[in-house]
């Protein structure tokens, strides 16, 4: 049977459901009264309640005080107090948004060539990212402070021929492989400026940087006599376009060269399967496995080369 009689949480007389005020007392008739709240209002000393206002701030608040007996109390326990009590009943309040791509995260970089020509960019770029400085290698790329400029370039030559001397390039190769091209603990680094640069109004160069790994991660071993020796070495290049706009050179990105040879292509695919770990490696070891793998019509056994981990 519906319930449609209500007694008041103050004076006890029977009221209808549909009433919002008591009938004797004229209090509100809420069957969801809090009884913590009623406990506490009730509670309040009689000097004090002609000041209590019937919401839950003003109620806590006026019990503290009448509950103080002159000791001071942390004004951090009466907010703290009051945000639970307040805040926790509340559901579904907070603001959603739906958002269509990922957040990121706006970063501000310092221009870190100033001083510097493009060949010292090029060598302190090189040498940040070798040793994993952030604010340094992002201070010197073009896309940090220039992205739109960047953009332009790239859609002004995109159906220039696929060269790096001859199309602007966005990636970042050195940086992207960080972790297997800067592990080996002897490495030297040389670069070679090249004049051909892409067609702009912006002064743009090419580096060729050289990268000289050794086996077994050692390229103090004496030189032997033979092709095969154990002091072998590969040489892995990337050519890194540099720009200069207002005066100042930018990294623009850098790509693999494309003109390996046979046994540098042997040396790559090594360094990147072993993930940059050459310590206990041969270049020469690798390249006896690749000849196993020729035939005399300088044929390749793709079997004998995936079983030698070099195809």
């Amino acid at each position: 049977m519906r319930r449609n009689k209500i007694y008041c949480t103050y004076c006890g007389e029977k009221n209808l459901a549909s009433d919002l005020k008591c009938k004797k007392c004229h209090k509100k008739l809420n069957i969801k009264e809090h009884a913590l709240l009623n406990y506490l209002k009730n509670h309040i000393k009689d000097d004090l309640k002609g000041n209590v206002e019937d919401n839950v701030k003003s109620i806590l608040i006026i019990y503290i005080k009448s509950h103080l007996y002159g000791t001071i109390l942390t004004c951090s326990l009466i907010t703290t107090a009051i945000s639970v009590i307040i805040t926790s009943p509340i559901v579904n309040q907070g603001y959603i948004e739906n958002v269509t791509k990922k957040p990121t995260i706006v970063q501000n970089y310092t221009y870190q060539g100033i001083g510097l020509s493009s060949s010292e960019v090029v060598d302190k770029y090189i040498e940040a990212i070798k040793n994993n400085k952030e604010e340094i290698y992002l201070g010197l790329q073009l896309d940090t402070f220039y992205p739109e400029l960047e953009s332009k370039l790239v859609d002004q030559t995109k159906d220039s021929p696929n060269h790096p001397f001859e199309t602007y390039n966005q990636k970042h190769n050195l940086l992207d492989n960080k972790n297997i091209l800067f592990k080996p603990s002897d490495i030297t680094i040389n670069t070679f400026s090249h004049d051909i640069r892409p067609n702009s109004d912006y002064n743009t160069y090419t580096y060729e940087a050289t990268i000289k790994y050794c086996s077994y991660d050692n390229c103090s071993l004496p030189d032997g006599d033979s092709e095969f020796s154990e002091s072998g070495n590969f040489r892995y290049s990337v050519y890194i376009q540099v720009i200069e706009v207002d005066g100042n050179f930018y990294i623009f990105g850098d790509v693999e060269a494309i003109s390996m040879s046979v046994t540098e292509e042997l040396g790559r695919k090594a360094l990147f399967n072993l993930n940059g770990d050459i310590k206990n490696f041969s270049y020469s070891n690798a390249v006896r496995k690749f000849d196993a793998c020729v035939n005399e019509s300088s044929s390749h056994n793709s079997d004998c080369l995936n079983n030698a981990g070099l195809y």
